[in-house]
């Protein structure tokens, strides 16, 4: 019996093979968006100082970069913001080189030189509204019982919601 079962364990592996799978190693160049993948964003230092009550705010980021290819451009995502300045490396990069595209929620950073390998810094500032969509920056009116209304301000950054260089998962925070 002893030398009858792992010859039947053995027959049974053989007639019924187990399929093995394993996952993809990751591979970035194959992850999916809609962002080039020349330009990668390593560390993001962000301030931004709301007006509660003209529901606005205004904000500077400093973006630092990874070039893994040259480029002339850098994309970005972005949603119902305002680039009110923006350096590349402490070089005031003109107006006329951005260029939004409101459908695709992209701006578009055109360089006046070739943007070569290694590391870099991008700076931006921005203004931009306040909402109630649930989008990037926006407020919820909200009744507390016994105190009357209420607003409360909240941040959703991810995908489709605020500047940014790369795909961040979500972040909720209570501003206030």
């Amino acid at each position: 019996m002893r030398v009858l079962f792992p010859f039947l364990a053995a027959l049974f592996f053989v007639i019924f093979p187990v399929t093995m799978t394993a996952e993809k190693p990751f591979s970035f160049k194959d992850t999916p968006g809609k962002l080039p993948k020349e330009v990668v964003p390593t560390d993001y230092s962000i301030r931004i100082i709301p007006n509660i009550d003209a529901f606005t705010f205004t904000g500077a980021e400093t973006v630092k970069l990874k070039v893994r290819s040259p480029v002339h451009q850098l994309v970005l995502n972005a949603l119902e913001i305002e680039i009110t300045e923006a350096s590349l490396d402490d070089e005031v990069l003109p107006k006329s080189a951005l260029k939004v595209d409101k459908e695709k929620e992209l701006i578009t950073l055109a360089l006046t030189s070739e943007l070569s390998l290694g590391d870099h810094t991008l700076a931006l500032s921005f203004s931009g509204k306040i909402n109630q969509q649930g989008q990037g920056l926006f407020y919820v009116h909200y009744q507390e019982q016994g105190s009357g209304a209420q607003r409360q301000r909240r941040t959703k950054n991810h995908a489709g919601n605020s500047i940014r260089s790369d795909r961040r998962p979500a972040i909720f925070s209570l501003l206030g």
